[in-house]
């Protein structure tokens, strides 16, 4: 039951904050696609389920003393933070799709 609740919860969060980059919340506006964009570019980096081997990879950073073992983990770290920005703009692409250029 507890569960159940916790998941409804992590749910209803992630819808409202992809309405809110769809939606000015002060004037119930709906945004451009443009500005609609770009706050969920830079609100979606933060979310854990997106940073979760970043962290991995910057902890493994961290810890390593070794010069050639650094510049591997370095390339890895750019490599992934690449290929999360590239998924966070096709979400949101997806999410502003339906707002008014």
């Amino acid at each position: 039951m507890k569960i159940s609740i916790l998941l409804g919860a992590i749910l209803s969060i992630s819808f409202f904050v992809e309405a809110q980059a769809q939606i000015n919340l002060e004037g119930r506006k709906i945004r451009p696609r443009a500005e609609c964009e770009r706050i969920c570019n830079e609100q979606s980096l933060d979310f854990p389920k997106n940073r979760k081997e970043l962290d991995k990879i910057r902890a493994e950073i961290e810890k390593e003393k070794d010069t050639e073992k650094l510049k591997g983990l370095r390339k890895k770290e750019q490599d992934e933070l690449e290929r999360v920005k590239d998924k966070i703009e096709k979400t949101c692409t997806d999410i502003c799709e339906g707002n008014p250029l």
